[in-house]
């Protein structure tokens, strides 16, 4: 069986992963001498360095949630969190989740193992702990 069927016939098979299957794409882009099909090969099975080299189809629409307390041990726990209140620049953590993590653990995650978190940067929770309910922080 050639490579191209090989890939051709992984691409259709539902119990083949897909690291296998990018991994015989990353042969087929070693003989073929195709720099930009070995470099998304590479990004797929490693993971995106940067969020500006996350491909659209790995970014998702999502909405914030947290967990905040409040006075006396008060607590609201997976509350959302309207983007709204956060500064502009921070806007696009609350409304969008960038997958860069390399395919092996997006394959985990949809196996059921593992939780799908995007944790905020400290610079972001230091500047709305308080201001996304009155009384309440992060």
């Amino acid at each position: 069986m050639t490579l191209l069927r090989d890939i051709q016939n992984s691409a259709i098979d539902s119990s083949s992963s897909l690291s296998n299957l990018l991994r015989k794409c990353k042969v087929l882009a070693a003989r073929l001498q195709n720099e930009e099909l070995k470099k998304w090969v590479d990004s797929e099975l490693d993971g995106y360095q940067t969020r500006d080299e996350v491909p659209k189809y790995r970014i998702i629409e999502c909405v914030a949630k947290g967990n905040l307390g409040g006075p006396f041990g008060a607590e609201m726990k997976n509350i959302t969190i309207p983007s709204f209140c956060l500064p502009e620049k921070f806007r696009d953590w609350t409304k969008c989740v960038y997958f860069s993590e390399s395919i092996s653990s997006l394959e985990e995650l949809v196996k059921g193992k593992g939780d799908c978190l995007c944790e905020w940067p400290g610079e972001l929770i230091a500047a709305v702990a308080d201001k996304i309910y009155r009384g309440y922080r992060i």
